[in-house]
């Protein structure tokens, strides 16, 4: 049975496809705000071209520790335009996480 919510495409074309037919619809919401698709694809694309303009090529791994906010989402998917991984540092907050270092 053939799966009708994946077409097998990378996160990439679907985000592309979206942003061009539903450029207004909400893609990604935090505490924080939201995003639509179009503002996700702009902003994407906007860091991956600084992230390419630092080095970042295909198979590069990119440290960062960030909460779990959009700008996390909005990384991991510039990575990814790039073929760079993440690697997430988790994120260690208060003074007793920053004592046991």
């Amino acid at each position: 049975m053939a799966n009708p919510f994946w077409r097998n495409e990378s996160l990439e074309t679907y985000l592309d496809r979206w942003a061009t037919e539903r450029p207004d619809k909400t893609a990604i919401v935090d505490g924080r705000g939201r995003y639509t698709y179009a503002q996700v694809a702009r902003d994407v694309e906007r860091i991956a071209h600084g992230l390419r303009a630092h080095g970042v090529t295909p198979g590069s791994a990119i440290s960062c520790q960030l909460p779990n906010w959009n700008e996390l989402i909005l990384l991991f998917l510039a990575a990814s335009r790039l073929g760079a991984v993440i690697n997430p540092i988790p994120q260690r907050t208060g003074r007793a996480s920053c004592a046991s270092w």
